[in-house]
């Protein structure tokens, strides 16, 4: 299958989304499913497209609900509204990369299956 994990954090980040996302994901690409990870775009990963057979894609999107969020907000909802896999998971909640998929998820033509896991 092929199955993007968004998520706002990521590695190298060191926190509670960023690890459960980042071993989500690694944990479906040793089951042999091609593997996509969306989050922050972090100067650290520079040079780096994939890690442990999971593709990166980043983004420069900042902020929050209530001040709003600025960077590449329609790049990533582009993304998502024309993702062709199976299943779209994003991680967390009230973040940039739920709120923005969200409202993309009915623009998106294909089937996949589209799943929120909550944190907390």
């Amino acid at each position: 299958m092929k199955i993007l994990i968004s998520a706002f954090t990521g590695p190298p980040h060191q926190n509670g989304v960023a690890n459960v996302a980042w071993h989500h994901a690694t944990g479906l690409s040793k089951l042999g499913h091609q593997v996509i990870f969306a989050t922050t775009f972090d100067e650290r990963r520079r040079g780096k497209s994939h890690l442990e057979n999971v593709r990166i894609e980043e983004f420069r999107i900042s902020g929050t609900p209530l001040s709003g969020y600025s960077g590449e907000t329609e790049r990533y909802e582009k993304y998502i509204s024309e993702f062709d896999g199976n299943i779209i998971c994003c991680h967390a909640w009230a973040t940039w990369n739920v709120d923005h998929a969200a409202s993309s998820f009915q623009k998106n033509p294909c089937t996949a299956k589209k799943v929120l896991v909550s944190h907390g």
